[in-house]
């Protein structure tokens, strides 16, 4: 069988959890290709299961995940595909998974699961409140807990029934509404409107502009500036080797990037 686990990552959670369905398939005898959309953009051609995965945004998935889909995966291209599709949130809840279950039917494919992963928090430094950094043994409960809940949606789909984690369709439908107006005055403006770059702390490595995703960081005249192409993703922020990012003009403890593997 071939299986394309393909997603959108901002920093790690997404990946960690596709490295997961990786892991379980090899286990099963499968060879999964993992498809990072901000590497690859090319049409996917002959796979017989597509497992899709995206951060959070708005309580929805990642803009840019839905335009690859609909770009690069078509029916005709992958006749016999089916879908599973996910998102990684750090609290409250999410209905990405469903936002992207709607997008995979409506190209004529049929979703067999969907599941949203409680996952490590990246985003505490906007509201510590609602959601503190945590510690050491509750990001291994997360992780042990996405391993058993992985594990089941694997064995639904080789069992051929569906396993869809349900919410309120009319909310469904409202949060994917918000998601699309977030888009268009905050998310892509997030960059630019919420961070800012110590110049005392900067060496101008340009590790930042490098990773990402949406080529919306350059550095001019020795300083960090920000376009408004931003998917909101927090890579910059975590990424900066000298922790040189400002929330709100403030600086925060970064997320750390470099976890090691699920499993």
């Amino acid at each position: 069988m071939n299986i394309a686990i393909v997603y959108f990552s901002g920093t790690g959670n997404t990946k960690r959890v596709g490295e997961v369905f990786k892991s379980k398939l090899e286990h099963m005898g499968h060879s999964p290709d993992m498809v990072d959309i901000s590497l690859k953009n090319s049409k996917l051609k002959g796979y017989d299961l597509v497992i899709a995965g995206s951060p959070t945004y708005t309580m929805s998935s990642s803009h840019n995940l839905h335009a690859f889909i609909k770009k690069n995966i078509s029916k005709s291209d992958n006749p016999n595909a089916d879908f599973i599709t996910y998102v990684t949130h750090g609290w409250g809840t999410s209905y990405g998974h469903l936002t992207l279950k709607d997008t995979a039917k409506k190209l004529g494919f049929s979703v067999l699961g969907a599941k949203a992963f409680l996952a490590p928090s990246n985003f505490y430094m906007f509201n510590e409140s609602v959601q503190p950094k945590q510690s050491t043994i509750e990001i291994e409960q997360l992780q042990s807990s996405i391993l058993n809940q992985v594990t089941q949606v694997l064995d639904s789909y080789l069992d051929k029934s569906i396993h869809i984690e349900k919410h309120s369709v009319i909310k469904k439908q409202q949060i994917a509404l918000m998601s699309k107006l977030a888009r268009k005055v905050f998310i892509t403006q997030f960059s630019k409107k919420m961070l800012k770059v110590d110049p005392d702390k900067c060496t101008q490595c340009t590790v930042c502009v490098k990773k990402c995703p949406n080529q919306n960081i350059v550095l001019t005249h020795g300083q960090i500036h920000f376009g408004t192409d931003c998917s909101a993703c927090g890579r910059c922020m975590h990424i900066c080797p000298k922790n040189a990012y400002l929330y709100k003009d403030k600086p925060f403890e970064q997320f750390d990037l470099h976890q090691k593997l699920i499993v």
